[in-house]
C-alpha cells in the first residue's frame, strides 16, 4: 500500500495537453477534466512529494510557451491505498515505431515483429506513453547505423536504454541523478533480459565523471527538458564519437528553434525531427559529418 501526492493545476483548454504531459516529468501519472468554469483541471500523482522549486520552474516554462502566467499548483498528500495497482490496471499497451510497450498486467499476445518492452508504472519517469518518450522510441527505430556504445542521459525508468539494448548488441550506459531512477532502470533492464548490456549509474549531467569515463558514444539519448539540454549542449556534443548521433527530447515543438540554435553552436545539426502531440524529438549529427 502506497501513499501518493496529488498535484493539481487549472489551465486553459489550449494548454491542457502540454501541462498534462509536462507534469509526467515529476509524477507517475496524469489526467485532466473540464471544470464548471470552462477551464481544465490537470491532476498528476507522484510517489514522493515533488520539489516545489522544480515544479514551479516546470509550470512556468510551459506557461511561457502559451503566453500565460504560471498557474498556481496545489500539492496534497493522499490517503494510503494501492495506487500503483490501480495505475497499472489503467496503463494500456502502446505500439510506437518498432516497439510494443506493455505492463505486466497485460496478458494479450504481443504483435508479431514488434520489439517488446516490459515497463510497469513505477517511481521513475518514463513508461512509454508520454509524447517525448514515444518520440524517442520512434527516433530509435530510424537510426540506420548500429551503435556499439550508447548513453541514456537522465534515464528515468531506463526505457530508452532497454530499447537501445534490444535493438542492437551495444553496451548501454544509463545515467540519472536520482538514485531511485538508477535502481529502477537496472531492474527494468533485468526484467527485459538485457541486464548484461545495460549499466545503470548515478551521475548529474553530461559532464558527470561516470559519463566522461564512458565516452565517446556512438549514440546519446537525452529525454529531459529544454533548459538542461541547452545548458549541457557543449558537454553533450563532446561525448559523441565521429559520425555519432544524439536523440534529444522533452522539448515542446515551439521550443525547437532554441534547442537547434544551442546545438548548432556546439557543432551539432538536426538530421531528422519527430513530433508527437506538443512534443518534439530531434535526431542530431555533427555539422562536419559527410
Amino acid at each position: 500500500m502506497t501513499g501518493l501526492w496529488r498535484i493539481a493545476v487549472t489551465v486553459p483548454e489550449a494548454a491542457r495537453e502540454a501541462f498534462e504531459e509536462s507534469l509526467l516529468a515529476v509524477a507517475d501519472s496524469a489526467g485532466s477534466e473540464i471544470t464548471e468554469g470552462g477551464g481544465w483541471r490537470v491532476e498528476a500523482l507522484a510517489r514522493a512529494r515533488p520539489d516545489e522549486r522544480a515544479l514551479g520552474a516546470l509550470l512556468a516554462e510551459v506557461a511561457e510557451v502559451f503566453g500565460l502566467a504560471a498557474p498556481e499548483a496545489s500539492v496534497e498528500a493522499l490517503a494510503e491505498r494501492d495506487w500503483l495497482a490501480e495505475n497499472r490496471a489503467a496503463f494500456p499497451p502502446v505500439a510506437v515505431g518498432r516497439f510494443y510497450v506493455y505492463g505486466s498486467h497485460i496478458e494479450d499476445p504481443r504483435p508479431d515483429g514488434a520489439i517488446p518492452l516490459l515497463m510497469d508504472a513505477g517511481p521513475a519517469f518514463g513508461a512509454g506513453t508520454h509524447g517525448s518518450t514515444m518520440g524517442c522510441l520512434e527516433a530509435l527505430g530510424r537510426i540506420a547505423d548500429a551503435p556499439t556504445a550508447v548513453l541514456d542521459l537522465g534515464c528515468g525508468s531506463g526505457i530508452l536504454a532497454v530499447a537501445a539494448a534490444k535493438l542492437w548488441p551495444a553496451a548501454v550506459l544509463a545515467v540519472d541523478n536520482d538514485p531511485a531512477a538508477v535502481a529502477n532502470a537496472a531492474e527494468n533492464a533485468l526484467r527485459n533480459g538485457v541486464g548484461g548490456q545495460v549499466s545503470a549509474a548515478e551521475g548529474d549531467g553530461a559532464a558527470a565523471a561516470v559519463v566522461r569515463r564512458g565516452a565517446p558514444f556512438d549514440l546519446v539519448l537525452a529525454n529531459i527538458l529544454l533548459e538542461p539540454l541547452v545548458a549541457m549542449a557543449d558537454d553533450l556534443a563532446a561525448l559523441l564519437a565521429p559520425g555519432g548521433r544524439a536523440v534529444l527530447s522533452g522539448v515542446l515543438a515551439s521550443q525547437g528553434d532554441r534547442l537547434d540554435g544551442a546545438y548548432r553552436s556546439a557543432g551539432l545539426v538536426p538530421c531528422e525531427i519527430v513530433e508527437i502531440g506538443e512534443w518534439r524529438t530531434t535526431i542530431l549529427g555533427r555539422a562536419d559529418a559527410p
